[in-house]
């Protein structure tokens, strides 16, 4: 859909600019986003490649794009701070139903054999679990990622670095390779990993219970010295659905979709799955999301009065 829809009542005949940020998830969002509010809310849709600094530098200088749909704001604050201050743009929802992206993983076949191992605080008890006769592997970040540091200050905080083999992969494509080949062959294995995400789709894979998020001690696990870890889970991220300001007055029809469209991760990494195994597009997906997933989408529809 990168063509703009034929002429709408809805919005105001103005057409509704969205953004694809040019990830897959990002891009699959902006599709399904184009498709539903053209047919379902009757408003003139456009998809837009961009990139998510330009498309906070837009919004400011120029009021488009109308909505990203999967704004990270943390990640361009000073350029999203800029369209707050100018009151350019503002965040009229979530993009996804959680905003925890980034956690310790097991097999959903553990999690099924020793439910316990859910919960952070059992995971020193793998090795007895499944009688083994040497330590389990923990999958980490490639040596360059910052992950690969916190990861190490966190098995510390948990008590749980002389547990795990530590194993650090070269580049994401062996980490993929490391996690796909122990759980395919039925090993226990902790590894990091992050959503959405295809693989977590693909391998059926159950995040790990890592209690609160102490912002104190998150802090330190990311310096390259930690001298005292201790517990924290990882940081909620914000990802957000945004809008610019024009919509309040001249699309506000807009408004109640978008508080209410939140995204499962789940869905989200079964979309991106299917993107790859099947290597069609974004728009594709979109199709197949509308037509798969209607309890999903028509919940995010606005309730008109009888």
């Amino acid at each position: 859909m990168g063509q703009s829809s034929a002429p709408s009542n809805g919005c105001s005949g103005q057409p509704i600019v969205i953004a694809d940020l040019q990830w897959p998830s990002a891009s699959v969002m902006a599709h399904i986003h184009a498709k539903i509010i053209a047919e379902e809310l009757d408003c003139a849709t456009q998809v837009a490649i961009t990139d998510i600094e330009s498309a906070a530098t837009t919004l400011k200088t120029a009021q488009t794009p109308t909505m990203i749909p999967e704004m990270w704001t943390t990640r361009v604050a000073e350029r999203w701070n800029k369209v707050l201050e100018e009151r350019a743009g503002f965040v009229a929802g979530s993009t996804y139903e959680r905003d925890l992206f980034e956690g310790w993983y097991i097999s959903a076949k553990s999690a099924q054999d020793f439910p316990a191992l859910l919960n952070v605080a059992n995971l020193k008890n793998i090795q007895e679990l499944y009688q083994l006769e040497q330590k389990p592997d923990f999958i980490s970040c490639p040596a360059d990622w910052a992950c690969a540091v916190i990861n190490r200050h966190m098995l510390q905080a948990f008590d749980l670095e002389g547990v795990f083999n530590v194993v650090v992969p070269q580049n994401r494509i062996e980490m993929d390779q490391r996690i796909g080949n122990a759980i395919s062959g039925n090993k226990p294995v902790l590894f990091y990993y992050w959503e959405p995400n295809p693989l977590v789709h693909e391998l059926a894979v159950a995040r790990i219970e890592m209690g609160p998020f102490v912002p104190q001690a998150y802090g330190c696990f990311g310096q390259s010295r930690c001298d005292s870890p201790q517990p924290s889970s990882f940081p909620n991220e914000q990802v957000e659905v945004v809008v610019a300001s024009w919509v309040r007055g001249e699309a506000p029809e807009l408004l109640p979709y978008v508080r209410k469209a939140k995204m499962p991760i789940s869905i989200m990494n079964e979309l991106l799955a299917l993107e790859l195994e099947q290597g069609i597009s974004a728009e594709a997906v979109a199709d197949h999301f509308v037509n798969s997933h209607p309890d999903v989408w028509q919940s995010w529809l606005p309730v008109i009065a009888q």
